[in-house]
């Protein structure tokens, strides 16, 4: 995704270790290796439009908007829908038809 632009808009994708920087991001991306300081971390979000998304199971029980994972071969997706509304964030009903779960 690199060196692409959506209608105009450039994306960036870097790895931030510093906590201060991920407020001016717009999707923030957790790997499982962050797991045991998601709460922390997104309690430091908490309220800001940013889109989390991970892969790493009950994330969206722990706050996260958007939680993938792979099932027959197949990426299928939930949604924490009460997460997403407090970030001020609006997810289409046609991307919540899509998902496996949503969470209110």
């Amino acid at each position: 995704m690199q060196n692409r632009s959506i209608n105009n808009r450039h994306i960036k994708v870097a790895r931030i270790a510093d906590l201060d920087q991920l407020k001016a991001c717009q999707v923030i991306f957790f790997s499982k290796s962050v797991s045991g300081q998601l709460l922390s971390i997104l309690n430091d979000l908490q309220n800001e439009p940013i889109l989390t998304l991970a892969d790493s199971p009950n994330a969206t029980a722990q706050g996260i908007a958007i939680n993938m994972s792979l099932v027959n071969e197949k990426i299928v997706f939930e949604i924490n829908l009460t997460k997403a509304r407090a970030s001020g964030l609006d997810i289409s009903s046609k991307l919540l038809q899509l998902a496996v779960k949503v969470h209110q």
